[in-house]
């Protein structure tokens, strides 16, 4: 482990060499903050009360994030691997992030609310 990852607060976080979301958005908020932050965060944006173990259970595929989750770490994540890979335009990573958006039960299109 790195000195400066030492010295940070929260829980040591081991990352695995599996590529996917889960373990990309870990190594993004790392590089910025520590975990138990970032975890925080995502729990009182989203009202959920997630624990530093649920992150593992999600990069091992034993279970899934509920949608609003996955949409929260895509909203953070793809973005930046879309500016790493050379684009740069803001409005088109934006309506790229918002065209993959998994629907949940708190953000359907008004239409169907009506149906």
């Amino acid at each position: 482990m790195k000195e400066s990852a030492a010295k940070k607060k929260g829980r040591p976080v081991l990352h695995d060499n599996r590529k996917n979301l889960i373990n990309t958005w870990k190594k993004f908020v790392c590089e910025t903050g520590d975990i138990a932050d970032a975890l925080s965060t995502m729990n009182r944006k989203l009202g959920t009360h997630y624990q530093h173990g649920r992150l593992g259970v999600w990069s091992r595929g034993n279970k899934l994030p509920a949608a609003n989750t996955i949409n929260y770490m895509l909203k953070m994540v793809l973005p930046r691997l879309l500016s790493d890979a050379g684009l740069d335009d803001k409005k088109t990573i934006k309506q790229i992030v918002d065209s993959v958006q998994i629907p949940d039960k708190d953000h359907r299109d008004t239409k169907q609310k009506e149906k």
